[in-house]
């Protein structure tokens, strides 16, 4: 019913309209996850704002659908608006988790965003650790994240949203939460470490999302030519376009691993904020 109060077109001709779609429906997701399930409310938060997140989504990608059966030898800049609303959605998406994360007390950050933390304490703990294996480790495990980002656009259409809004969510706990403990420990503003923390790992962090939505509209995009295009000559057309997107999605994320691991490498500042935390 949401998106019936605004025009999928006007979020096409002001993508800056998809970054408040992804705050604004974060928000209302937790809201709703907090009070109807106390006692396991993460995955139905991801669950509830891909839910509100999917109309506009499936809107948006129907129509690029279309211009990639066109278009034999396939440009990327030529979506490069759809590639922007996505990740402004996934930027708001992890800003709003941020948020309640830096405000929400520490008993009830932990209840709501369990799983999130757990991926905190598995990730994000490691970054004081660094071996010769790190940017192995972080492209895999990422590598698993871009395939199964493939995977379910392609067996649910355009389900890949999900998976963006998890991640985005996992990236926003993490930061909000490590801004949180490291304010406490050290007796500073949360929200000032929060905004350092975005500074340093925003690079990584928008350049890894940016693979997961190239690997989500691949999958998509091959999901839509299996089930509706007719023409062997279009179907074609439209694979060889994805295997296109895929690719550009995997040098993607190989940049993103590689600026990660210099991060996690060179960022003393960052090093110090985890190191109040009590993560290392």
């Amino acid at each position: 019913m949401l998106e019936r109060l605004y025009n999928i077109e006007l979020v096409k001709k002001k993508p800056y309209i998809a970054f408040f779609l992804g705050l604004v429906y974060s928000i209302i997701g937790i809201g709703i996850a907090a009070i109807l399930f106390k006692k396991d409310p993460a995955i139905v938060t991801v669950a509830i704002t891909a839910i509100l997140l999917y109309p506009t989504i499936k809107g948006l990608v129907g129509s690029e659908i279309g211009l990639l059966s066109k278009t034999k030898h396939h440009k990327l800049r030529r979506h490069t608006k759809l590639v922007m609303i996505y990740l402004l959605i996934f930027l708001g998406v992890m800003i709003g988790f941020s948020l309640f994360s830096v405000m929400l007390p520490s008993l009830a950050t932990n209840a709501l965003f369990q799983s999130q933390i757990g991926v905190l304490y598995s990730s994000v703990g490691g970054a004081g650790t660094f071996n010769s294996g790190l940017f192995g480790a972080l492209f895999m495990h990422n590598l698993v994240v871009l395939g199964l980002a493939f995977i379910m656009a392609f067996f649910i259409g355009d389900g890949g949203i999900f998976l963006l809004v998890w991640n985005a969510s996992v990236w926003g706990t993490i930061f909000g939460n490590l801004a949180k403990t490291s304010a406490l420990a050290g007796a500073l503003n949360p929200f000032i470490i929060f905004g350092i923390i975005l500074v340093i790992v925003l690079p990584h962090t928008l350049l890894e999302g940016l693979s997961y939505i190239f690997s989500a509209i691949s999958g998509g995009v091959v999901s839509r030519s299996v089930i509706s295009e007719k023409k062997a000559n279009k179907k074609i057309v439209l694979i060889r376009n994805a295997i296109t997107i895929l690719v550009i999605a995997i040098v993607t994320l190989v940049i993103a691993v590689f600026i990660e691991q210099y991060v996690l490498i060179n960022s003393g500042l960052y090093t110090q904020i985890i190191g109040l935390s009590g993560l290392i």
